[in-house]
């Protein structure tokens, strides 16, 4: 996903390299705080090794976020829709699905018409960094339609296999769902906003975030008790640990290159 966005952003990197920095970046995110911990650490390398096309290296890293995200909430939002009748959703649940419909709503604006969305940002005004940012990224993809609509593509497809790693996870411990009243559609809505809640950053890998995070939306949406989301989330992240520190292989190749270079 992200070496199509940065052929959108006019970066031409072979895939090795791709790798390469994806996994230095993992292996950095379980010391920075939050599940983007490690784009930071991309960010700076595609800085350094791409000067002229900073901005836009950096942009196509936000925007591969972005992607996630989106592919997160819509996922959340359609398998919540799919879980309720209208006379089935409880009060307490009524303004969480407005605000994540409406949340996806206008990611999905931002993907689709991204120029827009930019010159729209311009008109009102915004001029904190984060907008100016989001302008930078938006106006920098306006013309990469088809770049835009793969990544999205492959974010669906990296997504749905983490939900579904999930899946089998529960299935493992807890036995075929429903578990309680919670079932298939619910458990999609429950692990991916639990996912997207586990990138705040405040912790490396959204270690306990996630844990919270899971433990009260596995509940609302019927599990049986909040262990299920922490069990289910906590082998989930012991998993990613694992894969992560393989990324001190790459980290240690990269200074090796370095220092051959000097």
């Amino acid at each position: 996903r992200w070496q199509i966005l940065l052929k959108g952003a006019h970066i031409k990197v072979p895939f090795s390299e791709v790798v390469r920095l994806s996994m230095v970046g993992q292996f950095f995110s379980i010391v920075m705080p939050g599940a983007v911990g490690g784009d930071v650490i991309k960010a700076i390398y595609i800085a350094k090794e791409f000067p002229e096309h900073k901005t836009n290296g950096i942009a196509s890293i936000l925007l591969d976020r972005i992607l996630g995200f989106l592919t997160l909430m819509l996922f959340a939002s359609l398998f919540f829709l799919l879980s309720f009748s209208n006379s089935e959703v409880p009060p307490a649940l009524q303004g969480f699905g407005t605000l994540l419909s409406l949340g996806t709503a206008v990611l999905f604006l931002c993907v689709l018409l991204p120029k827009r969305v930019a010159a729209l940002i311009g008109n009102f005004g915004l001029e904190h960094p984060i907008f100016l940012r989001i302008k930078k990224t938006l106006s920098a993809f306006g013309r990469s339609r088809y770049e835009l609509f793969m990544g999205l593509f492959f974010s669906f497809l990296s997504q749905g296999c983490a939900i579904f790693g999930m899946f089998m996870l529960g299935d493992i411990v807890y036995g075929a769902l429903p578990w309680g009243d919670m079932d298939a559609f619910r458990f999609v809505s429950a692990t991916a906003v639990g996912t997207t809640a586990s990138a705040i950053p405040l912790s490396p890998m959204g270690l306990g975030i996630g844990q919270i995070a899971f433990a009260k939306v596995f509940k609302i949406l019927g599990a049986p008790t909040e262990g299920h989301g922490i069990v289910i989330i906590s082998a989930a992240q012991i998993i990613s640990f694992c894969l992560n520190l393989s990324g001190a292989f790459w980290f240690l190749r990269s200074k090796k290159v370095v220092t051959h270079a000097e």
